[in-house]
């Protein structure tokens, strides 16, 4: 039918009446005359055409299978003008319930639908759900005859959309009371799904404030459990955490590919991220899936054979993965029953740590991961178009992620409360091991301690026995030897008796200080009042007949308050060791030597002070001079046991003693004792 005679069915189809018709009848002339003029002018269509009824409430009139008819253009030169005038263009009604998928991406598809409008002639939006069309041409009919044409296609910067949304949308006029043939010309690398919809105006921003309502909270589940599980893998430490902060983060791209508001909020002006991010996506997501499983579930010991079969399937889906850049349809008709194959295994593997150990959390990851299977399986049946569309499958796979997000991350509370019950028993088992170690090592040391003390005590003993012993004899020799020394006449003789009498004087004060560290080793302590000023005296007393002491100032300050209680023979010989030692090493070269002496109580504590400006001693042996038989100077009298027996004195009596010395400027030993303290009796 020509241009003149659709006018001429229009003109018609507007008067009121029609000859030998009466008026009452017009409505029912009406639809009649519409209806026959439809089937005189596409009595070659076949497929069903859209009616949009005048009493129609706002609805979604979806345009697919059914409803559309096809044409494949292997030239890819079929035009516009040559569908309309039919120029070797032969449509095939696609007859099946399903959405249309084309596959050929080395051919143009013409896609053909029928409008009937009888509602209002503007206002409408025509949209397009599959955003993965590389480029399309829609002709709709216009007033005068031809077509209003308008571009679109994922190859394109997102700015360039006419209405700024995820999918491609318009809008449009469709006349009233005529057919409205509405073409669409497809080209695209892979598959894509031809399925629309024309909706009122404000119908479609209706239903697109709420599909990005519930998009946002399902993009805001998955954001904020990764910024949990990421802080929970900081305070924690444990790697699961962030494989599945990966996970989610892989989902949140993989989603945001299909929905297409990654393209229009995160790569708006990189359209070839459209053909990459997709499958590089989901393969992420396959592999930290994966990565979760084996890290929560614990494979590699609870569940070997279900561990080594997600090992091999990672690399068969790797590999996959690379076969995508060579054969992509082959890729394409594949990866989905893999991925399924994967799911299954990642899901069986919570199923079989569960049945074998019992695990709470592998049953709340159980149930999680039933939700994300099933909506993957829903969105992949939707996907390769084995039913019939619906907005529930579309959204399947982000209803499951949402609810395994959740599931999940109590899933993972519910971890580390496991975790931290079996850290605990095991700080309890260490801590029980330990103690038993602590009680066996200190039944071993109490028993080497009393046979160290036996020991101890029996040389101890020895020690006493043969010094006391040999004493005797010693003082006989000294005794003979000054005797001998005032007969003999011979200077050389003479020279002989002095070299024995100062060897067995050495040898006798040697004997006393092994004598005087053996009682103190095997001393009762007594309790007896101390009076300090009278020890002190005695200690400078007995060496006034040193040469050096004539020279020296000493200088004695005792002030203690408060009665002190204690062995007196110990603190004898700690101030006589103290004094000896200051008097000994004091230093004649200098013009005013002196020797101070402090003693007081202060705060519950005896302080006691020995200061002198003699020879010192230098600092990197400080920590020597209280061990036995040290000497600083080898050719110096004395037996090299007087601070030793300071030190062992004090061991007995609970105090501590300090040294501050310099070379060549002195030194102060500075005591310090525990009144408080109660003393030990045997």
């Amino acid at each position: 039918m020509g241009d003149q005679e659709r006018k001429l069915a229009s003109d018609c189809l507007l008067n009121d009446s029609v000859v030998g018709v009466p008026i009452l009848n017009m409505s029912v002339l009406r639809s009649f005359l519409l209806f026959l003029l439809y089937l005189i002018s596409f009595s070659g269509y076949s497929s069903t055409p859209i009616e949009i009824g005048e009493n129609d409430p706002d609805k979604d009139y979806v345009f697919t299978g059914g409803v559309i008819e096809i044409f494949k253009d292997t030239s890819r030169k079929i035009t516009i003008k040559d569908i309309v005038d039919h120029h070797n263009v032969v449509f095939e009604p696609y007859n099946s319930a399903m959405v249309a998928t084309i596959l050929d991406s080395k051919a143009d598809y013409w896609v053909r639908f029928t409008v009937i409008n009888q509602k209002a002639t503007s206002g409408w939006t025509i949209e397009l759900f599959d955003f993965r069309i590389d480029d399309f041409e829609l002709y709709v009919p216009n007033h005068y005859g031809g077509f209003e044409k308008f571009n679109g296609g994922d190859r394109q910067n997102f700015i360039k959309k006419t209405y700024k949304h995820k999918n491609f949308a318009f809008d449009v006029n469709l006349p009233r009371n005529k057919p409205n043939v509405i073409y669409i010309k497809v080209r695209s690398e892979g598959p894509v799904g031809i399925i629309g919809v024309i909706r009122s105006t404000k119908r479609f921003l209706a239903y697109a404030v709420n599909e990005y309502f519930l998009l946002a909270l399902f993009y805001g589940v998955l954001i904020a459990m990764a910024l949990y599980n990421i802080f929970m893998f900081v305070t924690v430490k444990d790697k699961t955490y962030l494989y599945y902060v990966f996970y989610l983060i892989s989902i949140i791209i993989y989603a945001s590919t299909q929905d297409g508001t990654g393209f229009q909020y995160i790569w708006p002006e990189m359209p070839e991220l459209n053909q990459f991010l997709p499958d590089f996506s989901l393969l992420l997501v396959i592999l930290f899936v994966i990565l979760y499983c084996r890290a929560f579930l614990r494979t590699e010991t609870e569940s070997i054979w279900f561990d080594n079969m997600l090992v091999m399937w990672t690399f068969i889906r790797m590999g996959l993965y690379l076969v995508s850049f060579v054969h992509p349809v082959l890729y394409r008709l594949v990866c989905p029953f893999t991925d399924l194959v994967i799911f299954v295994f990642t899901f069986a593997a919570g199923i079989d740590v569960w049945r074998r150990q019992k695990y709470k959390p592998a049953f709340l990851y159980t149930v999680a991961f039933g939700f994300f299977f099933l909506g993957y399986t829903i969105y992949v049946i939707d996907h390769l178009r084995f039913i019939s569309p619906s907005i529930f499958y579309v959204y399947s796979l982000n209803f499951g992620v949402a609810l395994e997000a959740i599931i999940f991350s109590l899933a993972l509370a519910v971890r580390v409360k496991v975790l931290l019950k079996e850290k605990q028993d095991m700080q309890e088992q260490i801590i029980c091991h330990l103690k038993e170690k602590e009680q066996f090592r200190t039944k071993v040391n109490k028993e080497l301690e009393q046979k160290v003390l036996e020991r101890t005590q029996k040389l101890d003993t020895f020690v006493f026995k043969a010094s006391h012993d040999i004493k005797g004899p010693l003082r006989s020799i000294i005794g003979l030897t000054k005797v001998g020394a005032k007969d003999v006449e011979d200077q050389k003789a003479k020279e002989y008796f002095e070299h024995i009498l100062k060897s067995t004087t050495r040898l006798d004060l040697l004997l006393s200080d092994l004598i005087s560290l053996t009682r103190i080793q095997q001393a009762t302590l007594k309790e007896e009042e101390i009076d300090f000023k009278v020890l002190v005296e005695e200690s400078f007393t007995s060496f006034s007949h040193l040469e050096l002491y004539q020279n020296i100032s000493v200088y004695i300050d005792i002030n203690v308050k408060e009665p002190v209680r204690g062995d007196k023979s110990l603190y004898r010989s700690v101030i006589q060791n103290l004094v000896e030692n200051g008097l000994k090493y004091s230093d004649p070269s200098k013009e005013s030597p002196y020797f101070k002496v402090l003693i007081k109580s202060l705060e519950r504590k005896l302080i006691m002070v020995f200061e002198d400006n003699g020879l010192g001693v230098d600092s990197s042996l400080k920590d020597k001079i209280f061990e036995m038989f040290f000497k600083i100077d080898s050719s110096t009298e004395g037996s090299g046991l007087g601070l030793h027996i300071v030190k062992m004195a004090l061991e007995k009596i609970g105090g501590k003693i300090s040294l501050d010395t310099a070379e060549g400027k002195g030194s102060t030993f500075v005591i310090e004792i525990s009144l408080v303290k109660q003393l030990e009796f045997s």
